[in-house]
């Protein structure tokens, strides 16, 4: 067989195999099968990652398509059908992960806007996706995990929609963990090369709204952190070492004024 033939071939196959995958969808939407039970036909049920780069996803978001023409009253979603199966956190950092890799980059991006709109259509607050993706049971890791892209992905497009009431990361992590345990872990992401820039930022915006509350060194101890008034030496490590930061902002804020 001549290259000729062999691209002849090779296009009847293609076209054959369309058209057999088009007669599929129509007889399981004659079924009225589900996006949930498609998903499961098409053998889908492996790890996140591995779907997003699978060929059969967007064979699944055809028939979604094509189920929610035929019944506009039962709509469904691709992404939905992927969170239903793995949950929310699950989907989220995956579909970060994916849009970093060229073969799955688009449909991962199409899916995070849908995570993201549904959420909003949903009316969740900022507040809400900090909680709904836990970030704060990961402590420490939270802060350089794939959740924070989602967050802050969520953040610009609840700005987009709600321009009377913006926000930005800093402001949902330092409420969502609190002052004094968000100023806790970036003071140890100071001590790693890789996050110490991020998290001098962050405690520099930090330690300029305790400025403006006009905290001095010993009322940070007892506002932020806890610390009894009549037992100030009680501060663990890391309450000291953001203390003693906070003291050479002020002398540095106090020479920049002088």
């Amino acid at each position: 067989m001549n290259y000729e033939e062999r691209r002849i071939a090779g296009s009847l196959k293609a076209r054959a195999s369309k058209v057999a995958e088009v007669a599929r969808l129509k007889f399981w939407l004659f079924q009225k099968k589900s996006a949930a039970d498609a998903f499961t036909a098409l053998k889908l049920d492996q790890h996140m990652d591995d779907v997003l780069l699978s060929p059969k996803l967007n064979t699944l978001s055809t028939y979604v398509d094509m189920f929610n023409k035929k019944f506009p009253d039962s709509q469904v979603s691709l992404a939905g059908t992927l969170i239903a199966k793995y949950g929310d956190i699950a989907v989220a950092k995956a579909l970060v992960r994916a849009k970093e890799t060229s073969r799955s980059k688009d449909i991962a991006s199409k899916l995070q806007t849908h995570q993201l709109e549904g959420w909003l259509n949903s009316h969740k607050s900022v507040e809400d996706v900090f909680t709904l993706l836990k970030i704060k049971d990961d402590g420490l890791l939270a802060l350089t995990s794939r959740k924070l892209v989602t967050l802050d992905e969520y953040i610009q497009l609840f700005n987009r929609k709600n321009p009377q009431c913006q926000t930005n990361l800093f402001d949902a992590l330092r409420g969502g963990f609190g002052e004094g345990e968000f100023a806790r872990w970036y003071g140890w992401l100071t001590y790693n090369p890789s996050t110490a820039k991020k998290a001098l930022e962050y405690l520099n915006q930090l330690f300029k709204a305790w400025l403006k509350k006009d905290y001095d060194p010993t009322t940070l101890l007892k506002k932020v952190f806890d610390v009894p008034g009549n037992n100030l030496a009680s501060a663990n490590p890391q309450a000291k070492f953001i203390q003693h930061e906070y003291e050479l902002f002020l002398r540095r804020e106090k020479r920049i004024n002088t």
